[in-house]
């Protein structure tokens, strides 16, 4: 770069220069940012198997689109499934214990009877989500979207959903919470299940 009269004259190689200093640097910021993900593409062909219970367990499913998918019983034990879309899928009973979940996609999904128990979902969009009879015991559900969720006798017991989204009375009233059960202000639990 060469100075002359407070102008700054670029050249070709200063350009190029630039150039690479500029995608790095937007590189960086999208993995810090944790906006880029990478699902493993064996992966998502594991656990997209229709002609058998999927099996998938400690699998890297991030950013993976499920959308539609029949994932009945699937075993998808400590995944991560960050980022992922499941809208409209069928996970009934699906086994989703311990599995990182954050900012998942499930609009409409059927979770029905799944087992989430441990499982973090983190700022899920979880609108319209049947979860009815699903065990969410001592999942995070800190951020996530439960607006017009089916929760009918889930098992909430030791769940955080502290700064759940749409998360009504009439809901937890239908659930199976307990004293450890983190609410949002307001909210109480009203109902305690038996094992």
């Amino acid at each position: 770069m060469r100075r002359g009269s407070g102008v700054y004259r670029l050249t070709k190689s200063h350009i190029g220069e630039r150039r690479v200093k500029i995608i790095v640097w937007a590189g960086t910021v999208l993995a810090m940012a944790g906006v880029a993900w990478a699902a493993n593409p064996e992966d998502v062909a594991k656990a997209k198997v229709t002609n058998t219970v999927a099996v998938c367990a400690r699998c890297d499913l991030t950013g993976a689109d499920f959308s539609n998918a029949f994932m009945r019983f699937a075993n998808l034990y400590q995944s991560d499934m960050s980022g992922a879309v499941f809208d409209r899928a069928d996970m009934a009973g699906a086994f989703l214990e311990e599995t990182r979940m954050d900012g998942v996609r499930m609009y409409r999904t059927n979770a029905s009877g799944a087992q989430l128990n441990r499982a973090s979902l983190k700022n899920a969009d979880l609108r319209d989500v049947w979860l009815n009879y699903a065990h969410l015991k001592d999942a995070d559900l800190n951020g996530a979207d439960l607006t017009g969720a089916i929760l009918s006798t889930a098992q909430i017991q030791g769940a955080d959903l502290s700064t759940a989204i749409g998360l009504t009375q009439a809901m937890v009233d239908r659930a199976c919470a307990d004293g450890r059960t983190k609410l949002p202000p307001g909210l109480r639990p009203s109902f305690t299940c038996r094992d």
